[in-house]
């Protein structure tokens, strides 16, 4: 191409203005033509990478779209385990056996004497903070304090009763 505009050069300074002008212009063309060429082919370069940063974009999207899913699932799951654990249980029914051991029957046997009356589950003497059973047929009456499990004495107009079963006798 450089023999091309030497010879070019040369020719100029046997042609006419106006042809000189004319083939200037067409030169400048040609190379403004070039430059446009790759202007076109730094552009479709461009494309072909803005295209591909789409295409990652839209990946990434979708893979964070996958992630919120599987986030919106674990949670829901937790919080489906913690209201498990936070219904309220059932009550436990407590039932306290008043009744002394064996062993301890015949100690307290052993400490009265054979004509002393008998009271209480123990079957042992009165001693100490004694309180009585509101049904007037209970077998027992009077009952220690430790054996049914007060520490003071119930209120003095509440009834008190040993047991279900003398409460159901006392209401008839």
């Amino acid at each position: 191409m450089d023999d091309i505009r030497y010879n070019f050069l040369e020719t100029l300074d046997h042609l006419p203005c106006e042809v000189i002008r004319t083939l200037w212009t067409v030169q400048g063309l040609e190379l403004q033509g070039a430059r446009g060429e790759a202007a076109v082919n730094e552009a479709r370069h461009l494309q072909a990478l803005v295209r591909q940063h789409i295409r990652r974009l839209e990946w990434q999207r979708a893979e964070l779209k996958e992630l919120a899913g599987v986030a919106e699932r674990y949670s829901a799951h937790v919080r489906a385990q913690r209201a498990g654990r936070e219904a309220p249980q059932p009550q436990l029914k407590i039932r306290i056996s008043l009744k002394r051991s064996r062993l301890e029957a015949k100690q307290g046997a052993a400490r009265a004497g054979d004509d002393e009356a008998r009271y209480c589950f123990c079957g042992d003497v009165s001693y100490g903070r004694m309180v009585a059973c509101d049904n007037s047929r209970c077998p027992h009456e009077w009952f220690h304090y430790g054996c049914v499990g007060l520490a003071a004495a119930p209120a003095a107009n509440a009834r008190w009763f040993c047991s279900e079963r003398c409460r159901r006798q006392a209401r008839r």
